[in-house]
């Protein structure tokens, strides 16, 4: 986004990718962001270029220059999403050299500039490392299982971050980029349930499960269980990850749901049945909630 941009839908701020150019170095589960949704930004070069607040928001809390003088904002009011929810946001800025302005001000309109790219804590070259949670501030780290640090129910920040204004020069691996013209916004409207291109209810062959699914590949998500699905315009790819409460087996495929942030309910293809209805080609791997053992129920049903 540009400085002093500002958009909303439906009433609600959209979240502005905050920086003007897009240069992404590093992005989810590589590197020094293993098992977590993270992404380096270099910015236009090796300068250094100003973070820009993605909606209006405030300082929550901050951590040493030892740790990169890490700050966490909160937005406001609840804010707009990429994928169509709607909650609070809470956001992890890492890197910058100097945060006592930051410290003073606490309080910014979407638009305005706050901060900067840095090198301050385990960092090389100018870049601003930054997460994006749902919902309000609570603690400023987890630590996973790959010993990773990171913000709190992170999501990946294709899934929260429009790039109305922004110049992009590199975009990463990341999938889901695009501007707010294609954010999907659900306004209390009803959506028909059971037709050919929308299911948003419970059929009557759904299998209520449980589980997480960690795609291996790119994959769409549809509205409805079927490849004539409406499309929402959303991808799973690898590295990500979707918890989800059942499936059906239709078409050939194996079609996992779940409940959007939207609140309407979204289904992807997570593998393809042979005629005795068995994954015998599963898109990525299924794991039971809460555990590090693979599950391999939809793979042998």
């Amino acid at each position: 986004m540009r400085k002093g941009q500002k958009f909303t839908k439906g009433g609600y701020q959209l979240l502005g990718f905050p920086m003007e150019y897009m240069n992404v170095t590093q992005g989810n589960n590589v590197g020094t962001h293993l098992g977590t949704n993270a992404l380096d930004n270099a910015g236009k070069d090796t300068g250094i270029d100003e973070t820009i607040a993605p909606c209006d928001c405030h300082l929550v809390a901050y951590d040493s220059a030892r740790n990169g003088n890490a700050v966490f904002l909160e937005s406001d009011k609840k804010v707009l999403f990429r994928d169509g929810t709607i909650d609070f946001a809470t956001f992890m800025f890492i890197h910058d050299n100097y945060i006592e302005d930051i410290k003073k001000v606490k309080y910014f309109k979407q638009g305005d500039t706050f901060g900067d790219e840095g090198t301050m804590g385990y960092a090389t070259g100018n870049h601003s490392h930054m997460e994006v949670a749902k919902g309000k501030f609570t603690h400023c780290y987890d630590r996973n299982a790959q010993g990773t640090y990171h913000l709190p129910n992170n999501v990946s920040a294709d899934l929260a971050f429009v790039t109305d204004g922004t110049v992009i020069l590199n975009k990463g691996s990341f999938a889901n980029w695009t501007d707010s013209s294609h954010v999907p916004f659900n306004q209390g409207g009803q959506t028909s349930t059971g037709s050919a291109s929308v299911l948003n209810g419970i059929p009557s062959d759904f299998v209520y499960e449980k589980a997480t699914f960690y795609p291996a590949c790119t994959i769409k998500i549809r509205r409805a269980p079927s490849l004539k699905g409406q499309d929402t315009g959303l991808t799973y790819i690898k590295g990500q990850h979707v918890n989800y409460d059942g499936y059906v087996r239709r078409e050939g495929y194996v079609w996992i749901s779940w409940i959007g942030g939207d609140g309407t309910r979204r289904w992807m293809a997570a593998g393809e049945l042979n005629s005795a209805g068995v994954n015998v080609k599963p898109y990525g791997t299924f794991k039971w909630k809460g555990s590090a053992i693979e599950h391999n129920e939809l793979e042998n049903k």
